[in-house]
């Protein structure tokens, strides 16, 4: 499936020589536009070979051709005013310049002497159905390029996959995508069925599945505990290490007084009930969580972060001693 983006100036804004649909690459889209698949003639020499061509066929290399024609119409427009500033500012250039215009020159002749005889074998058999999409995310279908809801500057795909077919199957298929100027009963409340927007349409939902997807495993994976919660396991796990930290730490405190030893055997015993209380709301979420062992393990990690700084922690240390 070939398309091409076409519009009525080539790059530099000069008028491409014998073209009416040349085509040029610049102001890309973010939509990208597909058809029916037929394939196109590598290359369509003589005329019987021509002839004998379908409309898809001529169509989607004659736009290969125009963009071509495009191409070097742009590059000879960019010499001649590279040529023109050389003269100004005498930069000493003027004769390169002059051979990469002669050859640019040269093979923009060749291109259009291979355009010709797809121009007159379209106009031998009086013409067939063309078609043009704007290229923008709410641009129309179009049966020509001279529509007048259209600007010199407008930028278009030519849809050669579409050429020589039945225009209203092709308006019926394109539902709101269809210009009303261009195609005046064109059924402007139907979706359009054009095969790029079908696409646009799958991926849309698909990326919006994807998200859905996403949304129901990030709560499927959280941590509810009371009024707080962890939008993931490890985060929960995280705020057990944290609680068995302030445990051990109260625990290791030298109490000045009765009153501070009540007090922080107070925090310790409740440190320790949040831990657990979260473990026990992580096995909730996660089917035989094994809470004994997510204890053990925070609470082996603290003791040994306090003995690296220094702290003198028992050998036979345990939540039970706590």
């Amino acid at each position: 499936m070939s398309t091409h983006q076409v519009r009525e100036k080539d790059i530099q804004g000069t008028s491409v020589n014998g073209g009416r649909f040349a085509a040029s690459r610049h102001a890309e889209s973010s939509i990208t536009l597909g058809g029916p698949a037929r394939p196109a003639s590598a290359h369509m020499g003589g005329m019987e070979k021509l002839t004998a061509s379908t409309p898809v066929d001529i169509d989607t290399e004659l736009a290969e051709l125009y963009y071509r024609q495009a191409k070097h119409a742009s590059r000879i427009g960019s010499l001649r005013a590279s040529m023109d500033r050389d003269a100004v500012w005498g930069r000493g250039r003027s004769a390169g310049l002059a051979e990469a215009l002669a050859n640019e020159e040269a093979t923009l002749r060749a291109v259009e002497e291979e355009i010709a005889p797809f121009d007159a074998e379209f106009r031998r058999r009086g013409g067939w159905s063309r078609f043009f999409m704007v290229m923008a995310n709410d641009g129309h279908l179009h049966k020509s390029r001279s529509c007048h809801s259209c600007t010199p500057k407008t930028v278009y795909a030519w849809m050669p996959e579409f050429s020589g077919e039945d225009e209203a199957g092709v308006v019926e298929m394109a539902g709101k995508d269809a210009c009303t100027f261009c195609f005046p009963t064109a059924p402007v409340h139907q979706p359009s069925m054009l095969p790029f927007r079908v696409a646009e349409r799958e991926e849309a939902q698909q990326r919006a599945a994807e998200r859905e997807a996403k949304r129901a495993a990030a709560l499927a994976g959280q941590v509810v505990v009371g009024d707080k919660v962890f939008k993931t396991v490890r985060g929960a796990e995280n705020e057990v290490g944290w609680q068995i930290e302030c445990a051990v730490g109260s625990s290791l405190v030298e109490p000045v007084n009765e009153d501070h030893r009540a007090q922080l055997a107070r925090n310790v015993a409740q440190d320790v009930a949040k831990a657990r209380s979260i473990a026990e709301s992580i096995a909730q979420t996660v089917p035989g969580y094994d809470i004994d062992g997510l204890l053990a393990k925070k609470l082996a990690a603290k003791v040994k972060m306090y003995r690296k700084y220094g702290r003198d922690v028992p050998a036979d240390y345990s939540l039970e001693g706590l």
